[in-house]
């Protein structure tokens, strides 16, 4: 029992953990302290059970902050096990919660927020509204969702190498038993050798049986059973994956090689510690040379007996002899729905509620030379026949195994609308400007010809039918079903290179002629964009004009793409946000990255956009700098108050995400990111808390409201949403506070057709310090906190924290129940 005189003593409560809730997750057993009441501080001294930086413990991991205030008991508490790292601690504090936070925070400014909720004054918001932007940078891909475990299993690289004599000149590069050069001999990094010169002897080969993947690792054994060198514990080699392999008790792992040898060979596989001496999973490979002389595919699955989250993989044997390897492959079978994605980071993603993914990424999709761009059709087929690449931009090599399919596969598990925004080719950017100002006369017109053909071919791909050329490739890769591909952007951040904007739509469209007859098979450039633009305009245009007419490179795509599919929209680079574009388009790009000061005073960067013409897609918007620092609250409050104007203007911006998505921690090429991990924990920022108030935002319906207040530092919305889980209705008012004072907010609804029940919830994002993080050690320093609302209605007197990030959830009643208010 709690005793109220003693300021030492501790409140334990104690949940049955065996309860599940109804979305699967499990009531943990959790600690609360409760701090006596103590009239004489404003905030808890650092002897009392309740320290300013305490936290709550759910199995020993730490929680957020408690929520503390003079006088005030946290009666409840309960951490429920979700899909994010640690815990995701929900404390209901009952009725007197409300209370204790208005006896804590001591209200310096006041406001009154008014919401009209008027049918006639609502607006419905884009179900495409917030999505996310998946990018290969910070090793979020290969090393990160993807679970392949092995770094450099083995491929070549074939690319479009560009000369003057032939522009589509395939050159195949070995890229060794992965990442290598030219020619062989190739870097094996970072596999490793077991054993010494004396006992062992490795090097590469281009002798594979991919083609397309031609060097192998040869491996020749000098060791051995009566040999003058003796080798009893094995020499071979071993691969430490990602800065080390998570290795679990009790779960199972896929390993496929491929080997060859002209003897038999005895090869034992195992996965053990860093350092080789403690193992946490074996068997052996024996065969004999008849079984192996030629190239052999070997399939075994591992089970772990214990766990180490730094563990490697290795080959040894303790036979002479020699022996080919190449594709070797290690994967979990515990991943994603079986897609081969990490469960946990995609769980997370998934917590987010997106509505649509923008892939393959930005800079990435690119490069900085044209032959390191993505390039879709080396990404799908078998993983074994995939060349992969080097991501010229990030600095690291991608393997592929991550590719075209699987980004569709498994996000279209994932969202509810899967909407496919890629970044074929930015010509003619792949090369420096210098060397491109001599090539660019021959360059463009048969490169970009096939470039075009490259974008329509992989359309056809993701939504064509399982008849079509391409379509019929992805239904004999087990996918007959088209996917939902909505919209394509061409280019990322070049709308100020030269060569990418062309005429306007109406330049175009007062161009008339004679519309020649097209021999299809000998289009050239000119001939080609003039017939789809005839198609597309519904009248005739000439070659000469038509060519005339665009010579920039966004046009040939936008009406070569409009041509085939007319539905699919359109993205420019440029910002339409500020002054029309001069060139069709169905939506533009915007990128901000920025302050957060500045951030939050873009809140309104779209109030004053045109209401006609292309959309908005905030495809890139954080806060970075000095103010996010790896992901700090102040960088979350600025980008709620961005993210509230953009829902206040969802009529004219209709899709956004937050960039970049994931870090590795051991690679971190840009910062902040939404979401950190390593080889087997990971967290949240508090940038990706933040989108947790938005999640339900995406086909909601928005009511206009309006602050009225002395200070610049408050910004709010209301939004009506319907949980698909029992189809309650809700209102939804989120508010930011920018500001060091708690506010005294008057919040009054008007024309709300529904009545209120009289319990909500209050859910903040807050912390201590504005510039506080997350962390793996503290994974849930800053999350949000929910409470029930008591006496919720169409009148409410509430504080708002300072620094914070509000919303109040008021369930909305059925006909026979009144308003509280």
């Amino acid at each position: 029992m709690r005793n109220k005189t003693d300021p030492d003593q501790e409140l334990w409560r104690w949940w049955d953990p065996t309860r599940r809730f109804p979305n699967g997750r499990r009531e943990m057993e959790c600690e609360a302290c409760v701090r006596p009441p103590d009239t004489n501080h404003s905030k808890p001294n650092r002897t009392a059970p309740i320290p300013p930086t305490a936290t709550r413990l759910c199995h020993r991991r730490p929680c957020a902050p408690l929520a503390w205030s003079p006088g005030c008991y946290c009666e409840s508490m309960m951490c429920v096990e979700g899909a994010s790292s640690g815990a995701l601690c929900l404390v209901f504090m009952l009725f007197f919660v409300p209370h204790c936070l208005s006896q804590k925070l001591e209200a310096n400014l006041s406001a009154l927020l008014t919401i009209d909720a008027s049918p006639q004054s609502n607006h419905m918001i884009p179900e495409t509204l917030f999505g996310i932007f998946f990018e290969e940078i910070n090793h979020a891909g290969a090393g990160g969702i993807w679970a392949e475990l092995v770094s450099n299993r083995g491929k070549l690289n074939t690319h479009p190498e560009i000369s003057e004599e032939n522009v589509t000149t395939l050159v195949d590069l070995a890229i060794g038993f992965e990442a290598g050069g030219p020619s062989t001999p190739s870097n094996i990094d970072p596999w490793a050798i077991i054993g010494n010169e004396s006992s062992i002897y490795v090097s590469t080969e281009r002798t594979s049986c991919f083609t397309r993947n031609e060097v192998a690792l040869k491996m020749e054994v000098l060791c051995g059973e009566g040999e003058s060198v003796a080798c009893p514990d094995g020499v071979g080699i071993y691969n430490p994956g990602f800065w080390g392999m998570n290795i679990e008790e009790k779960k199972v792992y896929n390993l496929i090689l491929y080997l060859r040898s002209p003897d038999s060979i005895d090869i034992s596989v195992s996965l053990t510690s860093s350092d080789g001496l403690l193992k946490l999973a074996s068997t052996n490979i024996v065969a004999d040379a008849s079984d192996v002389s030629n190239w052999t595919r070997v399939e075994l699955q591992l089970e772990a007996i214990a766990t180490d989250r730094t563990a490697r993989l290795q080959l040894t044997t303790t036979k002479k002899g020699i022996i080919w390897f190449d594709q070797v492959s290690l994967i979990p079978l515990d991943t994603y729905k079986g897609h081969g994605f990490r469960k946990e980071l995609i769980s997370m993603v998934e917590n987010l509620k997106p509505r649509f993914i923008r892939f393959p990424g930005g800079c990435f999709v690119e490069g900085e030379w044209l032959r390191n761009a993505f390039r879709w059709r080396e990404t799908i087929g078998p993983w074994e026949e995939r060349p992969g690449h080097f991501g010229d931009v990030w600095m690291y090599w991608t393997d592929d195994g991550l590719g075209y399919l699987e980004f569709l596969q498994v996000f279209v598990v994932v969202m509810v609308c899967c909407s496919f925004l890629r970044t074929l080719v930015q010509p003619p950017y792949g090369y420096s400007t210098m060397e491109l100002a001599i090539r660019i006369k021959w360059i463009l017109p048969a490169f970009l010809l096939l470039c075009r053909h490259d974008v329509l071919d992989s359309i056809e791909f993701a939504r064509g039918s399982p008849d079509s050329k391409w379509g019929s490739v992805r239904a004999e890769m087990g996918h007959p079903e088209p996917f939902q591909l909505e919209y394509v952007a061409v280019g990322n951040e070049d709308c100020w290179k030269k060569n990418y904007r062309g005429q306007s739509t109406t330049a175009v469209e007062e161009m008339t002629g004679e519309n020649a007859e097209v021999d299809l098979p000998n289009w050239d450039e000119s001939l080609w964009i003039a017939h789809r633009a005839s198609i597309i305009l519904g009248k005739a245009t000439t070659i000469s004009h038509i060519h005339a007419g665009m010579t920039w490179n966004y046009l040939k795509f936008y009406y070569a793409i409009k041509a085939v599919y007319p539905d699919i929209k359109i993205i420019s680079n440029c910002d339409g946000s500020s002054s029309p574009l001069d060139h069709p388009a169905d939506f533009y790009d915007y990128h901000v990255y920025t302050s957060a000061g500045n951030l939050f005073k873009r809140n309104n960067q779209f109030d004053r956009t045109s209401r006609t013409g292309p959309k908005a897609f905030v495809s890139e918007y954080a806060v970075t700098g000095s103010d996010a620092g790896k992901g700090s609250l102040l960088a979350s409050l600025g980008e709620a108050a961005f993210l509230i104007g953009v829902e206040r203007n969802s009529d004219v911006v209709s899709m956004a995400s937050y960039a970049p998505l994931f870090v590795n921690t051991n690679d971190r090429r840009w910062n902040p990111d939404a979401i950190v991990f390593d080889s087997w924990q990971q967290y949240g920022t508090p940038s990706y808390w933040m989108q947790y108030f938005f999640r339900e935002s995406s086909g909601a319906t928005f009511h206009p409201s309006k602050v009225q207040t002395n200070s610049s530092s408050l910004v709010a919305s209301a939004i009506t949403w319907q949980d698909p889980a029992d189809n309650q209705n809700y209102l939804r008012i989120k508010v930011v506070n920018f500001g060091k004072d708690s506010v005294s907010l008057k919040i009054s609804i008007n024309g709300l057709e529904s009545a209120i029940n009289s319990f909500g919830s209050t859910t903040i994002l807050t912390s201590d310090n504005l510039m506080d993080e997350n962390s793996f050690a503290l994974p849930n320093k800053v999350v949000p906190v929910s409470s029930v609302l008591p006496n919720a209605g169409t009148a409410m007197d509430v504080v708002i924290a300072p620094q914070s990030l509000t919303s109040f959830d008021l369930p909305l009643a059925a006909a026979e129940f009144r308003s509280a208010i």
